[in-house]
């Protein structure tokens, strides 16, 4: 939390101890084979997190005698909880020319979050999903491989943060591509 410097009259960031935070949640996983060439695998997650005690000064308040107030915020949601994860991804391969042949599409989704304590609504992630593709081929100790990451090009905050003066975030890469070429020796 942020509080005030009693030498200076300037804020400062105190750490402190969230209290008792409970996390459950299942995670599915499913694997198939459409073909002996093609692949599909799924996975769902569910989480449920929540605080059952949280008692701090987020805001820096001070009392009638300058003391700083303690709230009671398990109301809010824990950071960086998602509450749904999904993914799906399809594998195809198949020999060729003396080596195989390989395409995979994955795509990811997650969630809305939130990246402060305080949910503070400059610090929520909205739900966002990835699409990546990728053709390779490999043979005998080397492997060329095209990739198209995010090829929807949408681009999120996955981090997003205010602070007593500024607000700052990360955003994610848009749509990036390229060619890789590996060789084991």
């Amino acid at each position: 939390s942020t509080v005030e410097n009693p030498n200076d009259d300037t804020s400062i960031t105190v750490p402190f101890n969230v209290g008792e935070v409970e996390y459950q949640g299942v995670e599915l996983e499913a694997v198939g084979l459409v073909t002996d060439k093609i692949r599909l695998s799924a996975a769902v997650g569910y989480l449920d997190a929540s605080y059952k005690s949280f008692d701090a000064n987020l805001s820096g308040a001070k009392g009638p005698n300058g003391e700083n107030l303690v709230y009671d915020n398990s109301y809010l949601d824990p950071k960086q909880a998602p509450e749904w994860t999904f993914g799906l991804t399809a594998n195809y391969s198949t020999d060729f020319a003396g080596g195989l042949i390989g395409a995979n599409a994955m795509y990811s989704w997650t969630d809305d979050f939130y990246t402060q304590e305080d949910n503070d609504p400059v610090s929520l992630v909205e739900s966002y999903g990835k699409l990546n593709l990728d053709l390779g081929y490999e043979r005998d100790s080397w492997r060329v491989t095209a990739f198209v990451n995010n090829l929807t090009d949408e681009t999120n905050y996955v981090s997003r943060t205010s602070g007593t003066l500024i607000t700052y975030g990360q955003e994610s890469k848009g749509r990036t591509y390229g060619v890789e070429l590996a060789i084991n020796f």
